[in-house]
């Protein structure tokens, strides 16, 4: 049986807005019968970062990453949220 809802999301910022929804689409499963849906309903969910900035050191001075492997690392910080990248490019 399908349900009607409604989704609220609320942020300070575009990139906050942006955050919120990355978290909602990670909740969305795409079921091969019922097409995308949402599990356990209804939920709320408050959420705010505990530091500005949450991210990921790489040091490609002494340890060779390929170009894919970086794209692959920048797509996997969107997906987790975090929003600094420190690139140690040379020595």
């Amino acid at each position: 049986p399908r349900l009607e809802a409604s989704i609220h999301l609320e942020a300070p910022t575009v990139i906050g807005l942006l955050r919120g929804l990355e978290t909602l689409k990670q909740l969305v499963w795409n079921e091969r019968t019922l097409g995308l849906v949402l599990r356990n309903l209804p939920f709320n969910i408050v959420d705010r970062p505990r530091f500005s900035h949450r991210g990921v050191m790489i040091d490609t001075s002494r340890n060779f990453l390929s170009p894919e492997i970086l794209r692959q690392t920048i797509e996997a910080m969107a997906f987790n949220k975090l929003n600094v990248l420190h690139w140690h490019v040379v020595d």
